[in-house]
């Protein structure tokens, strides 16, 4: 990521000063891990939630009646879940493989891992479960789960904008929670029962 600081001149053609954007780590990554831990929590419920969706019988009278649940249905005809939650999603390159929210995390995470060029130091004895990389990985992940990237175009440009990951990761909980709260109404609309009330995130 870079930031527009000045522009020098813009004809004949555009010259202007840039700075690269690093990510302020916290010195303390217990909070940013539990987040982490949560953000995998809700792809988890998610992925649940919209192949419960997806397998449930249409009523199409209620779907004239409720158009907000029939585009949910819509966007999550290619939810399926998987055994696990970091599956290998297979390396044939030519393979179209369907994947369900899961997976798209998974993928995301995976390339934003790789291509990472930001440079991190932590002090030594940490006993943390995830690297500040990891984290970071991750928090770009959470934004890049949705069949439709439009659809989180406000949050994404947010996520963006934010130079702090312990923010960027708070921001990616609360966009989570959002949508699992809008599944949820869907399955109540759509006679599922919801078996997810114990979890909920606390930042």
């Amino acid at each position: 990521r870079a930031q527009l600081d000045e522009i020098l001149q813009q004809t004949p053609y555009l010259k202007a000063v840039c700075r690269e954007l690093n990510d302020k780590i916290p010195p303390n990554l217990e909070l940013p891990n539990l987040l982490a831990s949560n953000i995998e929590n809700y792809i988890l419920l998610l992925s649940s939630m919209e192949a419960q969706l997806a397998a449930a019988p249409t009523n199409e009278t209620e779907d004239e009646d409720n158009e907000e649940a029939a585009e949910m249905k819509r966007r999550i005809q290619l939810a399926k879940l998987e055994d696990r939650f970091y599956d290998d999603l297979g390396d044939d390159e030519d393979e179209v493989v369907e994947m369900d929210r899961r997976g798209r995390f998974k993928q995301a995470y995976e390339v934003a891992k790789a291509t990472d060029t930001q440079g991190y130091h932590v002090s030594g004895g940490s006993t943390i479960d995830r690297s500040p990389q990891e984290l970071t990985a991750l928090s770009w992940a959470a934004f890049c789960t949705n069949t439709i990237a439009g659809e989180d175009a406000a949050t994404r440009i947010q996520a963006l904008d934010c130079e702090d990951l312990f923010e960027r990761l708070k921001l990616a909980s609360h966009m989570l929670k959002d949508k699992k709260n809008r599944l949820k109404a869907a399955m109540e609309k759509a006679g599922i029962p919801f078996k997810g009330e114990e979890f909920d995130e606390n930042f």
